[in-house]
């Protein structure tokens, strides 16, 4: 899954981006409003870290372009500490509100409660046309139920861990 990150501040940009990589995740930049819509169409994103003063176009035209089509979470991440801003930006259906400056530690807790809160599936494990669910002791293959027993299972779980 992947997280775009939206800032026109290029060591922040990478910074964070590093950092999120180092944990594990795997994240697209973007350098202004344009940039970051394009992004957005181009790849599948799971998650949009969304700074609101940029060159072209604002963070809060991207988050209402981006709300035309989508309902991906969205992490405002700003130097505005205005309530006034932040009315706008929840009024415009942001899944929260992160002040500059933030510590990555801070950000990372939040990006992991996000994605637990959206895209927890609880035991299910997919690749491409792969889904084996842990809990229903079930598997399929490109839609197909597969026959799998418990000990089948039990491998196919240490090897996913």
């Amino acid at each position: 899954m992947k997280i775009l990150i939206v800032e026109d501040e290029e060591m922040i940009r990478e910074g964070v981006s590093d950092y999120l990589t180092d944990c594990g995740y795997e994240t697209i930049e973007a350098a202004d409003g344009q940039e970051a819509l394009e992004q957005f169409s181009s790849y599948e994103v799971a998650l949009v870290l969304l700074d609101i003063q940029m060159p072209k176009l604002n963070g809060l035209e991207v988050l209402a372009e981006i709300r035309k089509t989508s309902q991906v979470p969205v992490l405002m991440l700003t130097a505005f500490q205005d309530e006034e801003y932040k009315m706008s930006a929840f009024a415009s259906l942001a899944d929260g509100y992160l002040e500059k400056p933030f510590s990555l530690s801070l950000l990372k807790v939040r990006v992991d409660a996000i994605f637990k809160r959206y895209y927890d599936t609880g035991r299910i494990f997919s690749y491409k046309d792969t889904k084996v669910d842990f809990e229903s002791y079930s598997a399929s293959l490109a839609g197909q139920e597969v026959p799998i027993n418990a000990k089948e299972l039990e491998i196919l779980d240490y090897l996913v861990k």
